[in-house]
């Protein structure tokens, strides 16, 4: 197949501390319209070196031209790819390509910066200097083909810039100036300038997303995700997804906004080792028309197996009915039963909003209960107390202020209306006259 047949989004890498040696390999990719850029890795990365999904890497970024016998040979080109961003699948240039290679570069890796590599590396068979660019992408197709996740996050990417390009070519017309500024406007007024980059850049991608459910490429996803043996896939869910899915963590010049969860700054006190929480809950709408002298606060404590061993929980001053599961039961099952048993409450007591996949570290996942009992509003500046730890995202936000609206609006009934049997004559029912003989 040509490689001209079908390309994927992104730009080709090569690394290598000699240009003259790549030098006519560089050219053939970039006469058959692959976007390839060049990189010595003497110096820090460029800023325009961007958008790399394919990486060519020489594995002797010393010119040495010594073997590699131990993992400290591959610490140049871990140093290398550590500054390279986004999702890559790397192949290795080498004319002295052991199979090795590929494993002792990702432990060089680890150990040289204590995280996994984040690309695919191809650990079949190195290239040569001397490849050609069908020989390139022949290699390329047949490690995606095994590859599916970085299959689907081409394809993806490839539907989005096709759409990018459909979506945004409206708005460059010079006659949809004047309309474009007043679309602009019109965020301004409703939303006020400090939250006016974030709805454009929301109603932009909304733009962009009418473009991407059509198409070949759309076609091609389609099939991949059907492809999926989903049986094979366990149930349990990944932790670090379901936070990225529920959370962010705003810049921290960005301004306070709905959602915002605030963590005690100061040391935590006996009295307050479990209400360390505070998420806002003041409407958006008051936040982008700068429309709030005070901000509505709402405590929370953490919700886990550790801190509710202790009797002084306040949950159960809240909820005198909850117990903790079984104690000597497997963690997993443990954790498993205690989940199950919070959500239930959940039902029961709508008093107590429950997020759940949160994290500080990025390693430690936990539940925090929101008292929507608990409230309080406090001055911008009294904020100086707390410091932000994470956002809870849309639409986690907006169930959030939702739920504390019905709690908060909730009528209160006398008790006139319960049953009270005992002493009171029940009517008969009424029956039919065969039933009445009975």
């Amino acid at each position: 197949m040509s490689i001209m047949s079908e390309w994927y989004p992104g730009k080709v890498l090569i690394i290598d501390e000699k240009f003259e040696q790549v030098n006519d390999f560089i050219s053939e990719l970039v006469k058959k319209n692959v976007p390839v850029q060049y990189w010595n890795a003497s110096n820090p990365l460029p800023s325009s070196i961007n958008n790399i999904r394919i990486v060519l890497l020489d594995l002797d970024l010393t010119s040495s031209g010594l073997p590699r016998t131990n993992i400290y040979d591959y610490f140049p080109a871990a140093d290398a790819l550590s500054q390279i961003k986004g999702p890559h699948l790397i192949l290795l240039l080498s004319t002295d390509y052991i199979p090795e290679d590929a494993e002792n570069l990702k432990e060089a890796y680890r150990q040289r910066h204590g995280i996994p590599l984040s690309g695919f590396v191809d650990g079949n068979t190195g290239l040569t200097k001397a490849a050609t660019s069908d020989e390139l992408y022949a290699k390329i197709q047949a490690i995606i083909s095994t590859e599916k996740v970085f299959e689907i996050i081409l394809t993806w990417e490839k539907m989005l810039e096709l759409a990018k390009d459909e979506a945004l070519r409206k708005f460059a017309e010079k006659e949809f100036e004047k309309e474009l500024f007043r679309f602009i406007k019109s965020l301004h007024t409703d939303f006020g300038k400090n939250s006016l980059s974030r709805e454009f850049v929301g109603n932009m991608m909304r733009f962009v997303l009418r473009y991407m459910n059509k198409g070949s490429d759309f076609e091609k996803l389609s099939e991949i995700l059907k492809s999926i043996d989903y049986n094979l896939i366990s149930t349990s869910p990944d932790l670090l997804l379901s936070n990225l899915q529920m959370y962010h963590k705003p810049d921290s010049a960005e301004p306070t906004w709905t959602g915002d969860i605030f963590k005690l700054n100061n040391e935590i006190t006996p009295d307050e080792k479990f209400q360390r929480y505070v998420i806002v809950l003041t409407p958006s709408c008051d936040f982008s028309q700068n429309n709030i002298d005070k901000i509505l606060l709402c405590e929370g404590f953490l919700l886990d197996g550790a801190t509710l061993r202790d009797i002084q929980h306040p949950l159960y001053k809240i909820f005198p009915k909850f117990k903790l599961p079984e104690i000597g039961m497997p963690q997993t099952e443990y954790d498993e039963k205690l989940q199950t048993s919070l959500r239930s409450m959940r039902k029961i007591t709508p008093r107590i909003y429950q997020i759940w996949n949160f994290t500080e570290d990025g390693n430690n996942f936990f539940g925090v209960g929101f008292d929507f009992q608990s409230i309080k509003s406090v001055k911008k500046e009294e904020l100086s107390n707390y410091v932000r730890v994470g956002r809870l995202d849309s639409p986690y936000a907006e169930d959030a202020l939702q739920k504390y609206g019905l709690h908060s609006t909730r009528l209160g009934m006398p008790t006139t209306n319960s049953p009270h049997i005992e002493g009171q004559k029940i009517p008969p029912m009424n029956r039919t006259d065969d039933e009445s003989n009975v």
